[in-house]
Parts: structure tokens; sequence; C-alpha cells
């Protein structure tokens, strides 16, 4: 039968001179409850520590401190669908050489504890020897190996599987602070078992507290999940500043197409800056353009997007996303969307063509990130979007070159280098469903 209840240590009735001195030995030391979110599996083929979380605990598993934040990797993120982080979410995060003092400081003189706990220490031992100029290894109890000692028979040994097993909430799975106060639950039932099963004595040697000598300041920098949304939040109220300061009085006569063309050129990325929302109040300004009449404009260029998305008479997943994306930046409400879905559904004809497309032949395109768009019910992967392109004419480019044409990002706010030079080169970055729209390709 499963555990549902970890219990207090009570070994104050073991009175020999050895049992005391084991159980000082217990007392006396602090475990660090370990887990980390990356954009893959390994470290020596450059991928990063997107998250972490540290959890201090003593021989109980009373806490004593936490640590925890997000870790901009300076690269695409990757594996959003598993830890649901995104780059938007790390554009104001801390990078890894601004905390590592943290880590270490949060680590030092404690046993590391984790699930799989080899994993993460790969991370860990990777970043200390490229910081600290450090060959020794970094070890830790895992709660898995724990797992096969106390419950042999078991025939899965994930993390959501033993919290299943032993009735531990974990309401958060696949965060890192989640992930981690799951552990500390775990380690302390194994703990118990372990200890009624084998002895303290036998539990004492798995107790190895890490002494790393390293001079590592401490920033006491953290930007959590939480944090990042506030950000995001704060982000969006900016488009509504905008709109609010607009006048209430209408203007006589609007450039309706312009404003729809700097719209079209800003939505390109599917990202609006500060310095491309100064470019919409500078025109505003010029024509007197009201508040009423922007919202108009800005409904005007969700209604012409969902016209082209239902020339097929379809709106995919892809194409729906996409669509919720840009009212998201425009400040235009779910239900108003549904509303331009429903009239244009209705309202649109047999005789409705596409606009003209623009030749693409011989313009050159480069893809950056995990795409995320389907065709026939399957990712697009890398090599099958460039095939598209070539099937259109397109020269695929490996890097970016100040004569690329398209940056196809998967992420708008794509934290890869292809995009950090293609805003220093300014070069046309397109969201990927603009992409796709631009050269007629349908995905779902």
């Amino acid at each position: 039968m499963p555990i549902t209840k970890t219990k207090k240590l009570n070994i104050q009735t073991m009175n020999s001179i050895t049992f005391r001195n084991l159980e000082n030995s217990l007392n006396d030391n602090f475990f660090a409850i370990l887990d980390l979110e990356t954009t893959g599996f390994s470290p020596k083929n450059g991928d990063k520590i997107v998250e972490i979380a540290i959890i201090s605990i003593d021989c109980n598993g009373n806490e004593i401190d936490r640590f925890e934040t997000l870790i901009n990797p300076r690269r695409e993120v990757s594996a959003t669908s598993i830890h649901g982080i995104t780059a938007e979410m790390l554009q104001n995060a801390p990078t890894i050489d601004m905390v590592i003092g943290d880590i270490i400081h949060h680590l030092n003189n404690k046993t590391i504890v984790g699930h799989n706990i080899q994993f993460d220490l790969s991370f860990i031992n990777h970043e200390v020897k490229r910081h600290f100029k450090i060959q020794d290894e970094i070890y830790g109890v895992c709660t898995l190996n724990l797992s096969k000692i106390i419950e042999p028979d078991l025939p899965m040994r994930k993390l959501e599987t033993l919290c299943n097993y032993f009735n531990i909430e974990n309401k958060n799975s696949h965060t890192a602070i989640g992930d981690c106060q799951a552990t500390v639950q775990l380690f302390t039932i194994l703990r118990d078992l372990f200890i009624e099963k084998y002895g303290i004595d036998k539990f004492c040697n798995f107790i190895n507290p890490l002494r790393l000598n390293v001079d590592c300041p401490i920033s006491n920098h953290s930007f959590r999940r939480e944090n990042a949304i506030a950000v995001s939040k704060r982000e969006s109220n900016q488009f509504n500043a905008f709109l609010n300061r607009l006048s209430t009085i209408q203007s006589d006569e609007i450039p309706i197409q312009q404003y729809l063309n700097i719209l079209d050129d800003i939505l390109a990325d599917r990202l609006i800056t500060q310095e491309e929302l100064e470019t919409l109040a500078d025109l505003s300004a010029e024509y007197k353009i009201s508040q009423s009449q922007a919202i108009e404009i800005h409904q005007e260029y969700v209604r012409k997007l969902v016209r082209i998305y239902l020339l097929d008479n379809i709106l995919t997943q892809s194409e729906t996303a996409d669509l919720e994306k840009v009212c998201e930046l425009l400040s235009i409400s779910t239900d108003v969307l549904e509303k331009i879905v429903k009239y244009e559904k209705v309202s649109i004809h047999e005789n409705l063509s596409p606009a003209d497309k623009q030749d693409y032949k011989n313009k050159s395109v480069c893809f950056t990130g995990q795409l995320n768009s389907k065709l026939n019910g399957c990712l697009v992967d890398r090599p099958k979007a460039q095939q598209l392109a070539m099937e259109r004419g397109m020269v695929i480019k490996n890097g970016v070159v100040k004569d690329l044409d398209y940056l196809v990002v998967a992420d708008p706010y794509s934290l890869s280098s292809k995009s950090q030079k293609a805003h220093e080169y300014g070069i046309k970055i397109l969201a990927e469903p603009v992409f796709w729209n631009m050269i007629g390709v349908l995905v779902e």
C-alpha cells in the first residue's frame, strides 16, 4: 500500500553512542531539492537551463529557504509544449551568468536531491565547469533510484507516476517549483521508508554535502513565471494606453489604407514594439484619428485577415491561433473576434478570390525555431518548410546574411542569434502564420 503521510524522524529512543552520533550527523545536515526545466537534453550540444528551483530542507523535511527563477538561455527555447515557457516569458529573465552565484549559494553545504538527478546535475556541472573551471563532478541523491530500493516492482518511475502512487499532489507539474515541491514530499516519504527498512546508519551513507570553494557573488535576482505574466500584461496595457490617449472627436478624413499598410508591416512578426507604437501614435496625431476610428481600423484589419483565412471556407487551428494573437495585440476582445468570424462566414461568396500573390521567386528565406504549424496532420519541420518555400521558387538560406529577404520565426520573441542578426541588419521578420499565408500554403 502506498504511504499517504510522512512522519517526523524519531530516533530519540536510540540511546547508544553510535546512534546518538548518527542522530547528530543527520540533524546537522541539510538537503537542497533541485529541479530544472531546459531547452533540451544535452548541455554538451548547446541546450540550456530556462528555469531552476531549489528548496532547502532540514532532515525532517521542513523548508528552510527556496530559490526560483526563469533563466534567459540566449537561444531558442524549444520544448515549450512540455514546460510551457516561451521566449516572451524569458525576455526580462536573468542569464545564467547573473545567477550562477545564487545557485551555488543555495546548493553549497547541502546534500543535493532530485528526481532523475543525473539529468539536472549534467546542466549544473556544465555551468560550474564553464564558470569556475572546476572539473570535479557534483553528485546528489536520486529519488528515482531510491524508489527502486523501496518499491522494486513498480513498472514506471516518472515523478508523476510516483506522485500518484504515494498520493502526492502536484498541481504545477513541469514547472521547476512545482516538481521541486513534489520531490520534497517524495524524498521525505522514501527517506522514512528507507530508514524503517534498512536503518538510519545506512541512510546516513547518502549524506554528501557539496563543498564548493569558489568566489561567486550573490545577485538575489529572481524572475519567476508570475513576474513574466505581469510584464506581459503591462506591455498589453501600453496599447490600451495609446488608444486612451486618442481624441474622442472624429476626423473628417483619415488615411485608412495608409494606416492598414503600416499596421500590416508592424504586425508581420506578430509583435508591437514601443517604437512601432510611437509610429501609430504619430500617424494618429497627424491626421487627428479618434479613438473610435482607430478601433474601427483595427477591427477592419482583423476582418480582412479573416476573409483571407476563409477563402477555403475553413478556419484551421493555426489560423484561429493567429487571429487570437492579432486581436490580443490590438486589444480586440474574443467576443468581437467571434462576431467578425461569424459575419464573414455568412457573407463570404463563391466569387471571392484570393488577392494576387506577390511573386516570391528568387526571394531568400531563413527559418529559426521549432515550427508549430501542421500540414495534413503532421508538424511542419524545418526540411518540410524549406521544401514548401523552394517549390514556390524561393532561395533557402541556412543563416542570416545582410541580403536575406525574410527570416521566418516560430516564436515572435525568438532569442536566437538569427533573430538578433535580423534585427541588426533590418531584415524583414515574419511570424510563421504570416509566412504561410503570404506564400499561399494552407496549414492547420
